[in-house]
C-alpha cells in the first residue's frame, strides 16, 4: 500500500484528498502545514509527495524545491486552485513536479495522477489534468 504525503493549508481541501486516497487503499499522511510536512518527509519514507502550491508559511514551489534535495526520487504532484495559476503550475513543472492538477480535480484525475507518478520509474510527461497549465 503506497504512503502518500498530503500537503494542503485547506482543510476541506486536504480532507477531500485524504478520503479519495485513503478509499482507494493508500495510506495518507495529511499536514496542514508545509514545514511539518517536510520535517517528516525528511524522516519518514513516502511514496508520492501531494502539495498545494499557495501556502501561508512555505508555498508548494518552496516544498518542491526541498523534496528534491532531500528525497529526489519521491515524485511529486503539485496542485493549485489560484486562480491566474497556469504560471505556477508551469514553475512547479520546470522545478520538478512530476504531475501538475489544477483544483477543483476529479477523484478520477486525482487518481490517475497517483497511478502515473507510482507507476513511472522516470519522470514522466503527464498531462496537466483538471485544467490548462
Amino acid at each position: 500500500m503506497p504512503t502518500i504525503l498530503v500537503i494542503d493549508d485547506s482543510p476541506s481541501a486536504l480532507a477531500l484528498a485524504e478520503l479519495i486516497l485513503a478509499e482507494d487503499g493508500h495510506q495518507v499522511i495529511p499536514f496542514l502545514s508545509a514545514i511539518e510536512a517536510m520535517e517528516l518527509a525528511a524522516r519518514v519514507p513516502v511514496d508520492v509527495i501531494v502539495t498545494d502550491l499557495y501556502m501561508p508559511e512555505k508555498d508548494g514551489l518552496e516544498v518542491l524545491q526541498e523534496v528534491r534535495k532531500v528525497c529526489p526520487k519521491v515524485p511529486v504532484i503539485a496542485v493549485s486552485g489560484v486562480r491566474g495559476v497556469k504560471n505556477m503550475l508551469s514553475a512547479a513543472k520546470i522545478l520538478g513536479a512530476d504531475c501538475i492538477l489544477q483544483k477543483p480535480y476529479s477523484k478520477e484525475q486525482l487518481l490517475g495522477s497517483v497511478a502515473g507518478v507510482l507507476g513511472s520509474s522516470a519522470k514522466a510527461e503527464l498531462p496537466a489534468l483538471g485544467g490548462s497549465a
